[in-house]
C-alpha cells in the first residue's frame, strides 16, 4: 500500500477471507484462470499461485474451485475427522492433476511443532520450490492448540524465502474466534514486517521426533505425488 507504514502494510497482509467451503457448491467443476491482483489501478498477471491451508478443516470449497487448474496449487493440512476414506489420493484432475495435495491427520489434536515442521520440510517446501509460485497465500485460523506462535512464524518465514514469491497471510473463518489468539497474530505480524526471525532458532535444528501417524501420512502423500513431481523421487 503506497505511503503506508510497515505496520499498516503488515495489517494488509492479514486479510480476513470468508471460507469458500461455506459459499461454494462442492460440485463446481471449473478450470481457474490466472489470478489477477489490482494494485494502484494496475492489473498484474499472476500465473502461479500456491495456497497453503493450515486450518483444521479441509477446504473442500477451495479445492473444488481449483481442482482442474495447473496454475493454482492447493495444499491442505487438516483433521481427517476419523474418516475411513482418507483424501490424500485426491491430487487434482485433468490439467490440475498433481496440483492438489491433501495431508489428512488423525492426530491433529495432539500434534506439535515438530510434526508441522517435518511436514513443511518434507512436503510443502519441496513442492513450493518445484512449482515456483509468484504468490503464496497462507490460510490460518490458529485453532491447532498444540502449535506455538513461533511455529506459525517459522512456516511463514520459510515460505517468504522462496525466490520471487510474495506471501499473503489470510485469517480464514470467524474473526471472533481469533481474538483469543492475539499472541499468534502479533507473532505472525512481527515476521511479516521483519521484526522477528525464527529461522535460526535452535529448536528447529534439533533432531526432532514426530508422531507415527504423521510419518505415515507424509510417506503416503510423497508416494502419491512422486508420480507428478521429481522432487519426491
Amino acid at each position: 500500500m503506497q505511503g503506508a507504514t510497515p505496520i499498516e502494510n503488515a495489517i494488509c497482509h492479514m486479510i480476513h477471507i470468508l471460507s469458500p467451503a461455506s459459499t461454494v457448491d462442492h460440485r463446481i467443476n471449473c478450470k481457474a484462470s490466472p489470478a489477477i491482483i489490482d494494485t494502484n489501478n494496475n492489473k498484474i498477471q499472476i500465473e502461479r499461485v500456491l495456497i497453503v491451508d493450515l486450518t483444521c478443516e479441509h477446504g473442500s470449497g477451495i479445492q473444488s474451485i481449483y481442482y482442474e487448474s495447473n496454475q493454482v496449487f492447493y495444499i491442505s493440512i487438516h483433521d481427517d475427522n476419523h474418516q475411513a476414506e482418507l483424501n490424500y489420493h485426491e491430487c487434482g484432475k485433468n490439467d490440475g492433476l498433481g496440483y492438489t495435495m491433501n495431508i489428512p491427520l488423525s492426530s491433529i489434536d495432539s500434534i506439535d511443532d515438530s510434526d508441522y515442521i517435518t511436514i513443511i520440510n518434507e512436503l510443502v517446501l519441496p513442492i513450493t520450490r518445484a512449482f515456483k509460485p509468484e504468490l503464496i497465500v497462507v490460510c490460518v485460523d490458529f485453532h491447532v492448540q498444540t502449535l506455538t506462535p513461533l511455529c506459525y512464524a517459522w512456516i511463514i518465514e520459510q515460505l517468504s524465502m522462496i525466490s520471487n514469491s510474495k506471501v499473503v497471510v489470510a485469517l480464514d473463518g470467524n474473526l471472533a474466534s481469533v481474538s483469543s489468539r492475539v499472541t499468534y497474530v502479533q507473532t505472525v505480524l512481527s515476521v511479516l514486517i521483519g521484526k522477528l526471525s525464527s529461522i535460526n532458532n535452535d529448536k528447529w535444528k534439533n533432531n526432532i521426533n514426530i508422531h507415527g501417524d504423521v510419518r505415515q501420512k507424509i510417506d503416503l502423500v510423497r508416494q502419491e505425488h512422486k508420480k507428478f513431481w521429481p522432487c519426491f523421487t
